[in-house]
């Protein structure tokens, strides 16, 4: 494994795990809201002991919560566990106390109810939690000393307070409606108690800090015992660091937390795998690494059709269809099944969840293990609902969150094994596939027959083809009165006429006959005999117009050139005879030249000026030699006199500072001098006050060392500074200062003996009075005496031994003899040195102040050489001492320079001199260098001292060479530009002597003759222009004799070989055939018309066309049209073929195949629920396990958990121990990615197939372990919809950021645009949408988001669906419209009087006001009981009245969306440019989501109009598409594209339709529809125009194509069916054979409709019933 991998995979670890003081984890904010202090996310419980209020939740579930009553104070902190406390919480066991009173518990409440159940909603886990314990920890916050970017800013570390919760346990927050208001009630959940991972990660991360475990005791936790643990850690940390204590307060508080990510980030360590992913599975790697895999198999091709695919499948091999699948969801679910990964774009309404539902069906059924994951419920809850209503949803495990009842969890298990199966007959199965393949089977040969491609007369063509063409044909003739006359020539005309013809020429044969017929009637006038005699003539029209045009042109050039050189006395042969590849060369290099910028365009072309181009070309190579040396930002000087002194005069004074540095910049340079100068002002003033003089005595050199000397003693010895200067006081010199350290260290050594002597059990004075002599006696005595018996016969070392007790303390016990002698001679030393040390002979320092000063003093040999230092170079420390004195009491940050600058001619002037010249230095650069410019002093700053001696040689050198170069410029007169000098190149000079280099001049001295011009570059070219010019002439009066047409005529009138430079003669031949133009026109067209229809092939018949064209006023071409194609449908016996095809025969298969391909569908689910019902002894796994129930697993362990009523295995351990039978139980499990990650054992390949919905919402971390897990993926999503949400990094109880600068989001890839890359899936997608009853609800996202590719079926009501709701009187202030508010609970109320069975979506604009619709709705809830009855009735995540923001409305769909703009005019009347996240970046995807929710209607609540929106070129897309999207609502259009749109008939067989239903008195819209999907023709109710009455459909050439029965036969006429269009079809075999027929009918059709509704509109309701709600292909 490769460490950039790992690498990786942590960085995707790290997204997870948000350590940051965002995460409430982490940092928990006990402060309400700031600009509502009433409202706040949290409530504190008091008065509880932390053990017993979990007990109690534990225990008893419910609690009724009781605000503070007024006046009654609270402490926050809870109380310790005793006998009396204990009591108390029996005494009142069905309440809890918090600190908050009236009216902020109750405004609370509802806020964190509010905040809990939308994420309830959205991702199905609980985030309410009570947290008992509080860790206070402080944690450096960085801020900044000066404006954020500017030059001086300062990061400044601030210690801050944190409060992080220790202990939480879920809780849901309910209420109960009483008389007065609500009680609220805080209701235990089942799962278990936990502790707050993310915090012990950042303690021991961050600070090293392990938190203990919390321990529990018969599942009881110890929380006391844990409170005590973490105290003690406290304490312990708190001695390490004693600046910042931490504390453990004893605080509950009910809020809302996220603990999802943790269990992801976990599951991410891969390296606690059994088998690591990243050794194991390529998928995962490439996957990490974002890059196109060959680990799973490509997807293959996509163009298929169902019918061709399942024609020779027996009924174990189609694919299980358990609901209807369009053609583009057919495709994706027969990849799926075939075992391809993919990621599979479902935009709003495609049928994501329908399509995911027949995939599941389908794998499950081939005893595929599938992981279904969606980060939102809804997104499962739908699918599951689907396949409940399949009975399929027994086999479907369903564990979104970790925190689901595990109790319900169990009771589903139960339900699975107790499952009763239900009948199924596979025989009837079988047959029904039997009756659909063959239903199927006609259709499609009917289709095949109709389509398939003929071949008559070598062209093929369909039946169908020839059908519309025979109609079109009658279509066009057949009102004429003279139509019978053609009837009379179709018997007579014989056939073999018109066989055999070629399809290429039909069109040319029918416009000839055109133009003959109307030719001839002309040429009877014509005076024709006279023209007919001129030879050369053409045959066709084209021919001749094309020599007329030929032969103007010929002679206009003629004509011009014998005036031209007429005039220029210039003969054509010498034209001729020029050579024109030496002409055209020198031509060009003559262009060039003149091209040249500067060029002198009189400069004449000798051999003396090209000498002096040599020479000039000599100096400025040199001066380029010479600039190639020369720093770049010196160069421009070079051209300015006044400027190079300036630089050189500049460079000089800086030449002359001589700094010690020689490598370092300019610019520190100054920097150096600028400090100097300030730094010895400082001083000079300091000294001043305390002595003028020393200004002028004291050298820089000195105080530099002063300075060294007072930072060596700051750094390393500031305690003693004083002690220094007196030890230096107290010495004559550097001999005697010797003398005074010795003698100190002498003291302390004594000192030191005398402190080992104490520790050794000696009592000082006895040893002083006991002297050295006794102690060195004794010493001898002891090496003296005998080993064994000496201490008990020698009498001196008796002695010896009394003489302890005489030296040492009382209570010292005597120790051996070696170690008496040990300590003895230390005594006898330390006596000695006692003597020495009172023998005291300095003269300005006794005994007693050297022993003070020892005390002092750590003498090493840095310390030693310091002081000797100083006192060898300032024997006078006047000096010294008051430098010292002002470095002590100097407030300047300027002085904490570590080192004074450094300049050799500096070091011994006294300070004032190095003041004045610093000053004047520096200020004469600082000005100088401001007069060169910006750039240069930027260049000269950042330039090394070293180098500006050589840039001054440099500079000098160049200056002679260009003064020489200047001279020869001006001598040469090449160019006309002065200065020169500076810019001229060799490569330019080169190129000038290239150019005259190649020409010959002396080639067109006879042009020149008798001409003033002289050799100039100028004369010479136009000279050569001219030339050019009649060589030119000349070859295009050649080029246009080699016309064919042309030649042919010249040949013919001149001979073969005329002389093509006798241009006179040619000329006046030319002017006949131009002048003949008007007069033969006519008769070539007659002839060539003629001719042109026999060569095309139609020999015989052409008189009697034009003779009946002429007598019936029919256009020939229409009528050769007409028996053509008669003549091909009677040679190939079409009426025989199409017998069998009657549109009843046709619609009667059509029902029936309509019929069984719903049947099978339906059936398919019993099917696979027969195949998967299998006895629980086959799917149970039976382990012998041996010991008690922990040890159980798999069947045993599922059957006894199952018989439980409480305390049950955690869902991880559970799953672990019984994997394999739950997956054959329940093949299918759904899962949110945090309940995988935390529930799941972490094994590679467990399942067989991962489907991901919703994927542009997840980001690629939370899919990772997914992927690891699963063989097979499908990742479904919509990139245009919203991005991964990374909000949950941020606290729950954010304010919005509208007028708060808030930390823009970042944008992530989600796993959608990975995995398109990673399994490099393309066109892969959904595209027929379903959801929207009204297409005006999809089509501005249609338009602006999926560029028209959805299939969008139109609605049969005219006009929009999405209705502006304007606000008056709006006020937009701080994230909140309050007036909008209420015209949205006004809106909504109005909607439940209008239609109750609706389901309802309220949608914000941004959070806030959400907050504030809820609370609104709470209050007129309890008031109302039409709203209040109106929830009760709707209830259900798929159903319930939802109020939601943008950022979590993905994923829902209700009948009816209240959309709440929120932003309009503050009190100003001003409406600011922000708004909000739409403001944002992928602020247009949010709106798509927003905008594309609602199934039947939008109310778009706004105080807006499009007007106020004013988009920058800077404005996100969201901002452009808010403007856009009101604009829609405001005029029903967008842009330039109407809602509905309403266009031409698409054929012949249409518009005839249609006209007869006008002619009928009908209105008759044609191509009704959104772009990719119209209805042929719409008829108007005759009582109602704004809707249709009546959808007509035509089998042409969009019913015939792309044809596939279940799509063209069934789904497309359902779909239209469920948006209530009544359909009526008409077959064009019918329409060919009986056209009135057919009207007839469809005229009896409409009166029924109308008949029909006109009774259904007299029924009056007195109850209102729901109309029953199709689920088809809702997303």
């Amino acid at each position: 494994m490769s460490a950039e991998l790992k690498e990786k995979l942590g960085k995707f670890r790290e997204k997870l795990l948000d350590l940051s003081r965002r995460n409430p984890l982490i940092q928990f904010s006990h402060r309400p809201n700031s600009r509502n202090p009433n409202k706040q996310r949290f409530i504190r419980i008091v008065n509880e002991v932390p053990e017993n209020l979990i007990e109690k939740l534990q225990r008893s579930r419910r609690f009724r919560l009781l605000s503070k009553p007024e006046g009654e104070n609270y402490d926050f902190n809870l109380r310790y566990a005793s006998n009396k406390t204990s009591a108390l919480v029996k005494k009142d066991s069905k309440n809890i106390q918090v600190f908050e009173e009236e009216p902020k518990f109750s405004l609370s409440c509802n806020l964190i109810r509010s905040d809990y159940n939308t994420y309830l909603q959205d991702k199905g886990i609980n985030v309410l939690y009570v947290a008992v314990g509080f860790l206070k920890y402080t944690s450096n916050r960085v801020g900044s000393t000066k404006k954020k970017g500017s030059k001086d800013e300062k990061e400044v570390k601030t210690p801050t307070d944190i409060y992080a919760p220790l202990i939480l346990y879920p809780v849901k927050l309910t209420r109960e409606k009483t008389g007065s208001g609500f009680n609220y009630y805080l209701e235990s959940e089942e799962n278990e108690i936990v502790v707050n991972q993310s915090l012990k990660s950042k303690l021991q991360k961050e600070e090293g800090v392990n938190l203990p475990e919390l321990k529990f005791s018969e599942d009881k936790p110890l929380i006391e015992k844990y409170f005590k643990e973490i105290y003690e850690a406290i304490l312990e940390r708190n001695d390490v660091n004693s600046e910042s204590k931490w504390d453990l307060k004893r605080w509950a508080t009910i809020g809302l937390f996220k603990f999802g990510k943790l269990a992801i980030w976990d599951d991410l360590n891969f390296e606690d795998w059994p088998k690591n992913p990243l050794l194991e599975k390529q998928l995962v790697k490439d996957f990490i690494n974002g890059v196109p895999t060959n680990a799973v198999e490509n997807i293959g091709d996509m163009e298929f059709e169902q019918d061709e695919f399942e024609k020779n499948q027996f009924v174990e091999q189609v694919p299980k269809l358990i609901a209807d699948a369009d053609s583009t969801q057919y495709k994706v679910i027969l990849k799926a099944l075939e075992g391809k990964s993919m990621a599979v774009e479902g935009p709003p309404g495609t049928g994501k969840s329908q399509t995911i539902t027949n995939i599941i069906g389908g794998l499950i059924v081939k005893n595929k293990k599938v992981l279904f994951a969606a980060d939102k419920l809804a997104a499962l809850e739908v699918v599951k609902q689907r396949l409940n209503h399949k009975n399929l949803g027994d086999y479907i495990l369903e564990l979104h969150s970790p925190t689901k009842s595990k109790k319900a969890f169990h009771e589903d298990l139960k339900d699975r094994i107790t499952k009763q199966k239900k009948r199924f007959f596979k025989p009837s199965y079988e047959e029904s596939l039997v009756q659909l393949k063959k239903y199927r089977k006609e259709l499609n040969e009917h289709v095949n027959a109709i389509n398939k491609e003929i071949k008559v007369n070598n062209e093929k063509k369909t039946i169908f083809d020839l059908l519309w063409q025979d109609i079109n044909n009658k279509l066009k003739i057949s009102g004429n009165k003279n139509f019978e006359l053609v009837k009379d020539l179709e018997d007579n005309f014989a056939n073999d006429r018109l066989s055999n013809l070629k399809k290429e020429n039909i069109q040319f044969i029918k416009s000839n006959l055109n133009l003959l017929t109307e030719t001839s009637e002309k040429v009877e006038d014509l005076n024709l005999e006279e023209i007919l005699q001129i030879k050369g003539i053409p045959e066709s029209q084209d021919d001749l117009e094309k020599l007329i045009r030929d032969s103007l042109e010929l002679k206009k050039l003629i004509i011009e050139i014998i005036d031209n050189l007429l005039n220029e006395k210039i003969k054509l042969d010498q034209i001729i005879n020029i050579n024109k590849d030496d002409f055209d060369s020198d031509l060009e290099s003559l262009d060039k030249l003149l091209l040249l910028q500067d060029i002198n365009t009189n400069f004449v072309l000798d051999d003396d000026n090209s000498s002096l181009i040599s020479e000039t070309l000599s100096l400025v190579m040199d001066r380029e030699d010479k600039e190639n040396n020369l720093e770049e930002w010196a160069r421009p000087f070079l051209d300015n006199q006044k400027k190079f002194n300036l630089l050189e005069s500049c460079l000089e004074v800086i030449k002359g500072i001589q700094p010690t540095d020689e490598f370092q910049t300019i610019n520190s340079l100054l920097e150096d001098l600028d400090y100097l100068r300030e730094f010895t002002n400082y001083f000079i003033r300091e000294i001043g006050r305390k002595d003028r003089r020393i200004n002028s005595q004291l050298t820089l050199k000195n105080l530099s060392l002063i300075f060294l000397f007072k930072n060596e003693i700051y750094l390393n010895y500031s305690n003693i500074q004083d002690d220094i200067f007196k030890l230096l006081d107290s010495s004559k010199n550097s001999e005697e200062l010797i003398l005074l350290i010795r003698k100190i260290k002498d003291i302390q050594r004594n000192n030191s003996q005398s402190k080992k002597l104490i520790e050794k059990g000696l009592d000082i004075e006895k040893v002083l009075e006991f002297g050295s002599n006794n102690f060195d006696e004794s010493i001898e005595t002891i090496k003296g005496a005998s080993p064994f018996f000496g201490c008990l016969l020698d009498k001196e070392v008796r002695l010896v031994k009394k003489s302890w007790k005489k030296v040492a303390k009382k209570t010292e016990k005597r120790p051996s003899l070696t170690e008496i002698a040990k300590v003895y001679k230390i005594a006898s030393e330390y006596c000695q040195n006692l003597s020495k040390e009172n023998i005291c002979s300095f003269e300005y320092i006794n005994l007693d102040q050297l022993k003070e000063l020892s005390s002092k003093f750590r003498f090493d040999e840095k310390l030693e050489n310091l002081i000797l230092d100083i006192k060898n170079k300032f024997s006078n420390l006047t000096y010294l001492k008051i430098i010292f004195q002002i470095l002590d009491n100097q407030k300047d940050d300027f002085l904490l320079k570590d080192n004074i600058p450094s300049f050799i001619n500096f070091e011994n002037l006294n300070l004032n001199d190095v003041q004045n010249n610093a000053k004047n230095i520096f200020t004469n650069i600082k000005t100088k260098l401001f007069l060169l410019g910006d750039q240069s002093k930027e260049a000269i700053l950042n330039t090394s001292y070293s180098n500006i001696s050589f840039i001054l040689e440099d500079l000098f050198s160049l200056k002679q060479n260009i003064s020489k170069l200047a001279l020869a410029l001006k001598n040469s007169n090449l160019y006309l530009v002065n200065n020169l000098e500076y810019s001229l190149t060799s490569s330019e000079i080169n190129k000038v002597l290239n150019l005259i280099g190649n020409l010959d001049v002396s080639n067109y001295d006879e042009f020149l003759e008798n001409k003033t011009e002289n050799k100039s570059i100028l004369n010479l070219n136009k000279c050569l222009k001219k030339i050019k010019k009649y060589i030119s002439l000349y070859d295009s009066i050649q080029e246009d004799f080699k016309s064919p047409i042309l030649n042919k005529y010249l040949v013919e009138n001149l001979g073969k070989k005329y002389d093509s430079k006798n241009l006179s003669i040619i000329k006046d031949l030319l002017s006949v055939i131009i002048k003949s133009k008007s007069e033969i026109e006519s008769v070539i067209k007659i002839k060539r018309y003629r001719k042109n229809i026999i060569e095309y092939g139609f020999k015989k018949g052409i008189d009697e066309l034009i003779k009946i064209s002429s007598a019936s006023k029919i256009n020939p071409s229409d009528i050769f049209d007409y028996f053509y194609i008669k003549n091909q449908l009677k040679e190939l016996s079409i009426e025989k073929k199409i017998n069998k095809y009657d549109g009843q025969a046709i619609s009667e298969c059509r029902e029936k195949f309509r019929r069984f391909d719903k049947e099978f569908i339906d059936d398919s689910s019993a099917y696979i629920d027969n195949y998967l019902h299998k006895d629980p002894s086959r799917y149970l796994i039976e382990t012998n396990t041996l010991g008690g129930p922990k040890d159980l697993t798999e069947g045993k362990l599922i059957r006894y958990e199952i018989d439980k009523t409480r305390k049950y295995l955690p869902y991880r351990k559970f799953f672990k121990q019984a994997r394999d039978s739950l997956q054959r139980m329940k093949p299918c499990f759904m899962m949110s990615p945090s309940s995988a990650a935390q529930c799941l054992p972490k094994a590679i390949d467990i399942f067989d197939v991962l489907i991901i919905d919703e994927a542009s919402q997840m980001n690629p971390e939370e899919a990772i372990g997914l992927i690891a897990r699963c063989k097979q993926i499908i990742i479904v999503g919509d990139q245009k919809q919203l991005p991964p949400d990374n909000r949950w990094k941020s606290s729950l109880d954010d304010e919005d950021d509208d007028y708060t600068e808030a930390i823009e989001m970042d944008i992530n890839e989600s796993i959608l645009e990975l995995a398109t890359k990673v399994l490099n899936t393309k066109d892969c997608s959904l595209g027929w949408h379903y959801r929207s009853n009204h297409n005006s609800l999809i089509d501005f996202s249609n338009q602006f988001f999926y560029n028209n590719g959805l299939t969008v079926f139109p609605s049969s009501k005219i006009g929009s669906e999405i209705n502006l709701v304007k606000v008056e009187n709006p006020h937009y202030h701080q994230s909140v419209n309050r007036p909008e508010v209420l015209k949205v609970i006004e809106t909504l109320r109005s909607q439940i009087i209008e239609d109750p069975s609706k389901t309802i979506l309220v949608a914000s604009m941004n959070r806030t006001q959400a907050e504030e619709i809820k609370m609104e709705l709470d209050k007129v809830t309890s008031e109302d009981d039409l709203i209040s009855n109106y929830i009760s009735s709707h209830k259900g995540n798929l159903e319930e009245l939802m109020i939601k923001n943008l950022e979590n409305v993905q994923g829902d769909e209700r009948d009816v969306v209240i959309i709440s703009t929120v932003y309009g005019p503050d009190e100003n009347g001003r409406v600011m440019q922000r708004f909000g996240d739409v403001s944002k970046a992928q602020g247009d995807r949010r709106l798509n989501v927003l905008f594309t929710r609602a199934k039947d209607k939008i109310f778009l609540v706004t105080s807006l109009k499009s007007t106020d929106i004013r988009p920058s070129q800077s404005s996100t897309t969201g901002t452009r598409f808010l403007k856009e999207y009101l604009s829609y609502a405001e005029t029903g259009k967008i842009v330039d594209t109407t809602i509905r749109s309403s266009g031409k008939p698409e054929n012949i067989f249409e518009e005839a339709i249609m006209n007869a239903l006008i002619k009928r008195g009908y209105e008759v819209d044609a191509q009704v529809g959104c772009l990719s999907y119209s209805i042929d023709l719409c008829i108007k109710d005759p009582r109602d125009t704004s809707r249709y009455i009546l959808a007509v459909e035509c089998d042409g050439a969009s019913y015939h194509s792309s044809y596939s029965a279940r799509v063209s036969d069934r789904l497309r006429q359902q779909v239209l069916e469920n948006l209530g269009w009544n359909v009526f079809r008409i077959w064009s075999t019918d329409w060919w054979r009986n056209p009135h027929n057919e009207l007839d009918l469809l005229d009896k059709r409409i009166n029924d409709l109308k008949l029909e509704l006109t009774q259904n509109e007299k029924i009056k309701t007195t109850t209102f019933v729901p109309e029953e709600q199709s689920s088809l292909f809702e997303e």
